[in-house]
Parts: C-alpha cells; structure tokens; sequence
C-alpha cells in the first residue's frame, strides 16, 4: 500500500510543474473567497456548488442526469424515479451532511463549530450514500458504514496528516477511496465528499464552492490515472481540474448573484 506522507509526495510537490499548479489553485482559490458574489450570497453558492458537485459525481460513476431536474429534485418539486437522478440525489445527501459541519464564511460574530471524529463523519457520510439502495434490498445491511479494512482507515489518517499542500492530500483521499476501498459499495462517491469537506474544513477553500468534478467529468486520462497504482499522473490531474474549475466556480457565483442558474 502506498504510504503517503512519504519522501515521493514531497519530492512531487516540490517539482517545478507541480508548484506552478498549486501557485495557480492558491491564486485561485483566492480570487473565489474574496469573490463580491460570496459576501452575502455564500450559502446560496455552497447549496448550488452541492447539487452541480453530486450532477457531476453521479456522472462519474455512469449515473448521467439533468441539472435543472436534480435541482428541483433536491427541493422536493419533482418525483425522482429515474435510477440516475436517484443516485444523484444519494450523492446530494451526503454533501448536504457534509455541510454541516463546515462554518459560515461571512458572519459578523464568531461561530463555533463542532467537528466529528473521522469514524463517524466517514459511516454517516456513507449511510447517506446508501441507505436508499439499502432499504430496497439492492446493497446488504451489513455492508453499509461498515469497513472493509481497518488498515484502509490508518492510510486514510495519514493522509489527512501528512505535511503536504491540502490540494495534494485532496487527491489522494481519492485515490485511497478508489483503490484501497474503506466499504464494500459508494467508496469512490465517498472519497470525492471527503476530500471537499477536508478542503473546507482544513481551511483551504472555505466556501466548498470549487466544482472541481464538473472539470473531471468526460476526462479519459484522469479516469485512467484514478485507477493507477501509480498516484503521481492522478494527482497531476487532480491539481489540473482544480486549477480548471476556478473560472467555472467564479461564472456560477455570478450567475447565482445575478439570479441566474445553469440548466
């Protein structure tokens, strides 16, 4: 098993391809935290920033849906029967639990937050992945918030510990996730949850707004690097969609500022 934390990682982030991609997401992330449209539109940018996440998450797993109806699905306004829009709409729930645990951007006291110990984030997060498919006889009840391997959770850990840019840690939460999976089913949906909620709760990118799947979706060669057991092309690409979706991430900001969502 890959140890991360190790000399490798650190050797990759200090390369020079490597430091112009986390200049560039630092830059970035910048620019959408201090963005006009989060002063006070924050918590409608997080919201929307939750269903476009689950709408590309879904696809990344084969679950392809309409944007517009998984927005009105998530409000209640829609009967959701189509499997796909289903699986979005599981993927939709465990980012809204994920949320909230995550502290206001603009408030004008201080808000204390209470964050949960990693078991219980990561077994409730996975409940909501499946309790659906769970209560339909589709997935068994003991393979639901169970691990696979505690082993997988030490690594996780470690991760989540290591001395390196949090754009870095993100990606191989992900890559853990998928290749060293903590359940038996919904671990890649997991590990893409995990890795924003540790981008927000780590400080990094506060506003959880950053649509870094909408740039992974359709993206052969990423797909091909997540399922390496070399991480290094994964995480280059991992930092190149987050590099990516900060344009796209700023453009929804706006149009939410300016009342207007993507269909």
């Amino acid at each position: 098993m890959v140890e991360p934390g190790t000399s490798k990682f650190a050797s990759l982030a200090a390369s020079a391809q490597m430091r112009d991609l986390l200049r560039e997401i630092d830059e970035g992330v910048a620019r959408i935290r201090f963005s006009e449209g989060l002063r006070r539109g924050w918590e409608a940018a997080r919201a929307e920033a939750g269903v476009q996440l689950a709408h590309y998450e879904a696809a990344l797993v084969g679950a392809r849906t309409d944007l517009a109806q998984l927005r009105l699905a998530t409000m209640g306004r829609v009967l959701a029967e189509d499997p796909a829009l289903l699986a979005a709409l599981d993927i939709w729930k465990a980012h809204r639990l994920a949320q909230q645990d995550w502290a206001p951007l603009n408030s004008r006291q201080p808000v204390k937050t209470v964050g949960h110990p990693l078991p219980q984030v990561l077994t409730a997060t996975h409940k909501a992945l499946t309790a659906r498919l769970c209560s339909a006889g589709v997935i068994a009840e003991d393979d639901v918030a169970t691990l696979r391997d505690p082993r997988a959770l030490t690594a996780v850990r470690a991760v989540l510990a290591a001395k390196l840019p949090a754009p870095m840690r993100a990606g191989l939460l992900i890559w853990l996730f998928v290749n060293r999976p903590l359940f038996a089913t919904h671990s890649e949906q997991l590990g893409r949850v995990l890795a924003r909620h540790h981008l927000v709760v780590s400080g990094f990118e506060p506003s959880g707004t950053l649509l870094i799947s909408r740039q992974l979706m359709g993206d052969a060669q990423a797909s091909l690097a997540l399922n390496n057991e070399d991480v290094e092309p994964w995480l280059y690409a991992y930092c190149e969609a987050m590099a990516a979706a900060i344009d796209p991430t700023l453009d929804m900001i706006r149009g939410i500022q300016a009342g207007k969502l993507p269909q």
